[in-house]
């Protein structure tokens, strides 16, 4: 089987995409810029391209999921460079290189309110001319050098306009050239690549010259090559404003895996079940020697949340046992405590309904039904021992007390319930946490209340 021509470009920041392809028996590589790359996909020479994403505009490429190049923020290496304040700006030299950053770099120049006369120029002819009213866009491994006394970093400049990250590049082919095998090696040579970034940088370094902690900076923390739904927000978002302002064509995204979807669907799952996925990812992706560590919420869950069973039983022993005094009895305690499974089971089908999750406030919600769920048994129980005492059968002394504490009890579990309200409706910082233990005591008190 022949392979598949990938035109990719030559800069530091797609290596950990095309390290791994080096030696790949289904995808043969093809250096170029990344302009040469979108002519080389259009004119059928190469079958895929690590493609700009302005280069998408108009045409009926898929995208492969999941890789990209792109920055949540400072990217370093797509750059407006001048002398003096980009305001004064009254000619902008654009790097040829890349058809993403010149659109880039009108939009955020446009959001400004800066609207300077726009020349097509390689860098190493622009940048030098950057001076006075002049600015320069400078992209690539060439950005890395630059000196001078302004310049606007269109990584951050997009982060601070939209609050979405940026995607540069991602893996293009014409419609029905990918089969899955080719989507997984392309996967198989980024999870390489990612692998051994330190390594590259070091390469790279020797190379180019300069810091080999620099470069591995700029690959480990500037540039992200994972792409979620945030990142394509921020992808839908650049080329819907580049289209209305003219800059682009309308533009629709399409995938060359059969799994993934132009309309992505999502669903809500447990932090637990969150943390699950993320545990094997990191098992399967990280390097050996890394582990992964948490903050917050999952922190608390994972730390505190496997102590929930020994809490709970703890909790019902200690109640057993205080109750096992308190009526000088075993067995009386254990006929009081058949409701607390009823009151879990009911907390359970409230988080259901809710669609909430055995999270930690869950945890501690079910904790406290054990002692919430325990009373209307002790009140029943009590009275009934009181008959017994007077000379009452059990069947009557049952009916009498069940009867009689029907009141009190209705009394204590609505004012529980009515208690538990705010916490569910109350708003605010926190209020997700608390309306957990709210639906788990409401749900809880009426089930074992009602059977």
């Amino acid at each position: 089987m022949p392979k598949l021509k990938a035109a990719a470009v030559s800069f530091l920041n797609a290596w950990p995409l095309t390290a791994g392809l080096e030696n790949s028996d289904r995808i043969e590589l093809v250096p170029a810029e990344p302009s040469r790359c979108a002519s080389l996909l259009e004119a059928g020479e190469v079958d895929l391209a690590l493609l700009p994403v302005g280069a998408l505009a108009g045409k009926d490429y898929e995208i492969v999921p999941g890789l990209a190049v792109g920055a949540d923020g400072p990217v370093q290496t797509v750059l407006l460079v001048g002398d003096q304040s980009p305001a004064i700006w009254d000619e902008v030299y654009l790097d040829t290189a890349s058809r993403t950053s010149v659109v880039l770099a009108k939009l955020v120049l446009d959001a400004m309110g800066v609207h300077p006369k726009f020349t097509p120029m390689p860098a190493d002819e622009g940048v030098p001319k950057a001076v006075g009213t002049k600015g320069a866009l400078v992209i690539g491994d060439r950005a890395f050098d630059v000196r001078k006394s302004q310049v606007l970093d269109l990584g951050r400049e997009w982060n601070h306009l939209t609050g979405l990250p940026m995607l540069f590049a991602v893996w293009a082919a014409r419609p029905g050239v990918l089969a899955p095998e080719d989507v997984q090696e392309l996967a198989r040579a980024a999870q390489h690549g990612l692998g051994i970034r330190t390594e590259l940088a070091q390469k790279f370094a020797a190379q180019k010259g300069g810091d080999p902690e620099r470069y591995r900076r700029y690959l480990t923390q500037r540039i992200r090559y994972g792409v979620g739904p945030h990142e394509m927000n921020g992808l839908e978002t650049f080329l819907k404003r580049a289209e209305e302002k003219g800059f682009l064509p309308p533009t629709t995204v399409r995938y060359a895996d059969d799994h993934v979807r132009t309309k992505r669907t999502r669903r809500a799952v447990s932090l637990d079940a969150a943390l699950s996925f993320l545990e094997q990812e990191a098992e399967a992706l990280l390097p050996p020697g890394f582990t992964v560590d948490y903050a917050g919420q999952s922190r608390q869950l994972r730390v505190e949340g496997s102590k929930f069973l020994n809490t709970f039983l703890l909790s019902a022993i200690l109640i057993y046992l205080v109750l096992a005094a308190q009526f000088e009895s075993f067995i009386h305690p254990l006929v009081i405590m058949l409701t607390v499974p009823l009151a879990v089971l009911g907390a359970l089908m409230g988080l259901w309904i809710t669609g909430g999750s055995l999270n930690l406030f869950s945890q501690i919600g079910i904790v406290m039904l054990v002692g919430l769920a325990a009373k209307n048994g002790i009140l029943i129980v009590e009275f009934a021992n009181q008959l017994r005492d007077e000379g009452w059968s059990i069947a009557d002394a049952i009916v009498e007390s069940a009867a009689v504490r029907l009141r009190p009890i209705l009394m204590t579990s609505i004012a529980t319930i009515m208690g538990a309200v705010p916490l569910v409706l109350a708003g605010g910082p926190g209020s997700a946490s608390r309306a957990t233990i709210g639906v788990v005591v409401i749900f809880g008190v009426a089930f074992s209340t009602l059977l």
